[in-house]
């Protein structure tokens, strides 16, 4: 399970699966992978988040980012 808060370089913004669909956020869907949004009931819930079925063969889901340079460079 992937949150968008989880990934590394990305804004939240840019990577909210509760928004839009992958396509329209940019990233490459291969494979069984969805959206699905936790119920607000359940504790520490972590909103909506990409999955991919555990029964499936194979699946990539991939984006590229913008070049992270350290400050002053």
């Amino acid at each position: 399970m992937l949150r968008s808060g989880d990934l590394p370089g990305a804004d939240d913004r840019d990577s909210d699966f509760s928004k839009e669909d992958f396509a329209a956020l940019g990233w490459k869907a291969d494979g069984a992978w969805d959206v699905f949004m936790y119920s607000k009931e359940i504790a520490n819930n972590p909103g909506c988040a990409a999955r991919f079925g555990a029964n499936k063969s194979h699946g990539e889901l991939s984006r590229v980012f913008d070049e992270i340079k350290p400050p002053g460079s």
